[in-house]
């Protein structure tokens, strides 16, 4: 019967159109992923705390590339889907982002552009559309003004965890416009630490100095693994959405933390994870919090993008009639984790002006984090229907190092 073949055919060309989507979103995590790990190796310093937002800094420059075009547009495209399949890949994965359930999760875009100059409609279009940008017109030569809208803007995007992304002084008449990334995320674990069980221990810096912590302890099943390559052990701890995890790689060693680092950029993370499984263990973790902030033109310089700071720099898909570089780039990011869960928000700014092997070993039944190790904030892009599967793709939101709790 004819409607029956119509709904046949509605089936199909849905199906179709789905299976797009996720394999955007999911080329798109691989990127962004990648991009990750490469800018940690280079802002990453021996022996201090840091967190850094990979999605945050990766949407920013999505958006930036966006508007590129020439040689720039090659050096970028390094680190990017095409421009059609990053923008498809960003609506998709903020979409599914901002109505997570269980947990508070946004995240947000906003460009200011000066008064008095318009953007191609094209990039304006992709802009609203797929990274859900706001758009204000602004005087950038109210320094101070206009550097109170953009820090009152990311305040409240980051629930006041971040304050003063910018000041005054980053702010002249060269410049055309800022473009912000706010992203936020407060979780509560699936099974929550026990206060009571909490206790002053020692965190070894190395194999001879050490520091007291305040040690949270849980005995239950996660989901762990084993890495040669790393010489670490893995430990993913589940939030109340259970889309949302906190994956703790702890080197074998106490001072292996260096070597971690080094061989991050050329890990897939991914692959550790999937290569989990469950298992009864003690766990010992201690409770951190940690602030950092970071200029981003040194790392760049080293992956090969330092046009993007000079005047060979295109980004004429941007504004008519303007010759564009960046002259900053900027994030702020902080992240908490104790008993009752994880709390971790950053922001990004990008400012343009005018041109002048991994192996399965045994796994231990204690899991103790007492030196120094890394972690990874992430997402995992589809919903697993059974609570023992392991996610197929995720992206990584935070990461970071904790050196002294």
């Amino acid at each position: 019967m004819p409607p029956s073949n119509n709904v046949n055919s509605f089936v199909k060309l849905f199906a179709v159109l789905l299976l797009a989507v996720i394999t955007s979103a999911t080329d798109l995590s691989v990127k962004s992923d990648i991009f990750a790990q490469t800018v940690y190796k280079y802002i990453s310093q021996n022996g201090k705390n840091n967190v850094f937002s990979p999605l945050s800094l990766h949407a920013v420059m999505a958006l930036a590339y966006q508007g590129s075009a020439g040689h720039t547009e090659r050096i970028l495209k390094v680190h990017f889907l095409s421009k059609a399949k990053t923008a498809t890949g960003y609506l998709t994965l903020l979409w599914d982002l901002n109505r997570s359930k269980n947990v508070s999760m946004q995240i947000a875009n906003k460009i200011y552009v000066r008064k008095d100059h318009q953007f191609k409609k094209k990039f304006e279009y992709i802009a609203k559309n797929n990274f859900q940008a706001e758009v204000e017109s602004v005087v950038f030569r109210q320094k101070q003004i206009v550097a109170n809208k953009i820090n009152n803007w990311v305040k409240q995007k980051t629930h006041n965890k971040i304050k003063n992304l910018l000041s005054p002084n980053d702010l002249n008449g060269n410049v055309r416009s800022v473009i912000l990334n706010a992203i936020y995320f407060k979780g509560e674990w699936e099974s929550k630490f026990d206060k009571s069980k909490t206790r002053i221990q020692k965190f070894y810096l190395d194999n001879r100095r050490t520091v007291n912590c305040l040690m949270m302890h849980q005995h239950g099943s996660y989901f762990m693994g084993e890495s040669r390559d790393l010489d670490a052990t893995l430990l993913r701890l589940k939030f109340r959405n259970p889309r949302f995890s906190l994956i703790i790689v702890l080197p074998k060693t106490k001072t292996g933390i260096t070597r971690l680092e080094a061989r991050l950029p050329t890990t897939d993370i991914a692959a550790l994870t999937k290569g989990m499984w469950g298992k009864m263990a003690e766990v010992y973790l201690p409770r951190f919090k940690i602030e950092s902030k970071y200029e981003f033109k040194k790392a760049f310089e080293k992956m090969g993008l330092e046009e993007i700071y000079s005047n060979q720099a295109n980004f004429s898909n941007i504004m008519a009639n303007e010759n564009l570089k960046v002259s900053k780039i900027v994030q702020k990011a902080t992240i908490e984790i104790n008993e009752e869960g994880g709390e971790a928000a950053a922001a990004t700014a990008l400012v343009t002006v005018l041109l002048s092997a991994n192996y399965t070993l045994p796994l231990p039944a204690i899991f103790r984090a007492d030196h120094p190790f890394m972690y990874l904030l992430t997402f995992d892009l589809e919903q697993n229907t059974s609570p023992y599967a392991l996610p197929k793709d995720s992206v990584v939101l935070f990461m970071g190092k904790v050196a002294k709790p």
